[in-house]
């Protein structure tokens, strides 16, 4: 067992014990002390959990977890819960595992949020919900701006962000940022048996931007995700042990009315500048109408849904709000007034609209929602709403049933980018 080599003697000033106690804990504090005495050991069995300096610029904090060290035994898990007094059923940070066909031992793989370089739920929000801080990092999540549009899940490679129904707003690890302001451990580090959890400091531009944080993890040039895991062990060939699982907090019904009634909103709206039909122009207008009520359903917080603009300058979904938000009083007018420049005004806006709501879903990089698939669907979408109107009512409505059972397909279609957490 190895034994901390003893203090050095007290300085011989003339003064009483207690006199030169307190003049050497002016020179140096204790960890201090602790440090000197700690490097002085030939084989050193301590190591920090945290930095003892801040990052300095062009630097973040960052999880590194030892592999070797993960028993699995979820303390950091039950900490985290405890910590952050989080509710029930939520959880900030995971425990999955890795599994070799070869039989050799699983590996568990605890994670929470990588707080990446290019944080992909930062880029997709639309009301600024999440702020890289500019010192340490870290990528907090800010609850009273958030609208629970919950796009941020399907940006997120790595199933960090969950939406939580009771608050109706997204939450997230935040790494427990005021107790590291403090000089303190985050939860999880602090409460992990084995230490296999600890922070670190990176310099930005050395995080990884190719291959994977560890294996069955998505691509890490998307985000760069700052998290190091490290193993002696060779798990190269390894494989999630629950590959595919995806959590689904939401069913999405609103979002598949108004995806659906949208398009064919737009395709009404076509139908009605071809042929100048205004009823054709008013069922564009009743079905843009209804398709908006649904789009707001959807949200957790709608009475803040007028802050979804503010992402207008990297976020898709910003983009196809305000689109929508123009479309829609074209299409009203058009349906007031069917002229011909109103009813190819709106038709144009509504198209541009369609192409922002593909790129949302396009954005998220999810291989069943490639943009091979998307950009038929939703653009068929609105040529058959175009070209069954006209035919008669009742095909119409059988297109849209067809399409609206497509959507629900579509959605439920949500492919993985990589093992939950991780």
């Amino acid at each position: 067992m190895h034994q901390l080599a003893p203090a050095p003697p007290l300085r011989d000033t003339g003064e009483n014990v207690l006199d030169a106690l307190l003049a050497e804990q002016r020179d140096l504090t204790a960890v201090e002390r602790f440090s000197q005495r700690h490097a002085r050991l030939e084989d050193p069995f301590y190591a920090d959990l945290v930095p003892l300096s801040k990052p300095g610029p062009g630097e973040q904090y960052a999880f590194e977890v030892d592999l070797d060290a993960c028993s699995g035994c979820k303390a950091c898990v039950a900490a985290c819960h405890s910590m952050n007094g989080l509710d029930e059923g939520e959880s900030w940070r995971e425990v999955g595992g890795l599994v070799s066909h070869g039989g050799a031992a699983p590996v568990t793989v605890t994670t929470a949020c990588h707080h990446c370089a290019d944080p992909a739920c930062a880029d997709g929000c639309p009301t600024l919900a999440y702020q890289k801080d500019a010192d340490t990092g870290i990528v907090r999540h800010l609850d009273d701006q958030c609208i629970g549009c919950s796009y941020c899940e399907m940006k997120c490679p790595y199933g960090v962000p969950k939406y939580n129904a009771a608050r109706g707003i997204v939450r997230k690890c935040d790494m427990c940022h005021g107790r590291l302001a403090a000089g303190e451990a985050p939860a999880c580090v602090a409460s992990c048996p084995n230490g296999a959890i600890r922070i670190r400091v990176v310099r930005a531009e050395e995080v990884p931007a190719t291959g994977a944080i560890v294996p069955g993890a998505f691509e890490s040039g998307y985000t760069r995700p700052t998290t190091a895991f490290k193993s002696a062990r060779e798990i190269a060939d390894f494989r999630p042990a629950a590959p595919g699982r995806q959590d689904r907090p939401h069913d999405h019904l609103p979002l598949v009315w108004m995806l659906t009634l949208s398009q064919f909103s737009v395709g009404f709206g076509l139908a009605a500048a071809l042929t100048g039909n205004r009823p054709h122009a008013l069922a564009a207008a009743a079905a843009g109408l209804a398709g908006m009520a649904a789009s707001v359903a959807h949200l957790g917080q709608p009475k803040k849904a007028w802050r979804a603009f503010l992402g207008l300058r990297r976020s898709w979904l910003s983009r196809e709000i305000l689109a929508f938000g123009l479309w829609m009083p074209l299409a009203l007018a058009a349906a007031a007034l069917p002229s011909p420049p109103l009813l190819w005004a709106a038709t144009a806006s509504g198209l541009l609209a369609v192409g922002c709501s593909a790129m949302v879903y396009i954005d998220t990089r999810r291989p069943s929602w490639r943009a091979a698939r998307t950009l038929p669907s939703f653009f068929g979408a609105v040529a058959l709403g175009a070209a069954a109107l006209p035919a008669s009512p009742a095909l119409a409505a059988a297109a849209f049933a067809a399409f609206w059972f497509e959507r629900r397909a579509y959605f439920r279609s949500m492919t993985p980018l990589g093992m939950p957490g991780v």
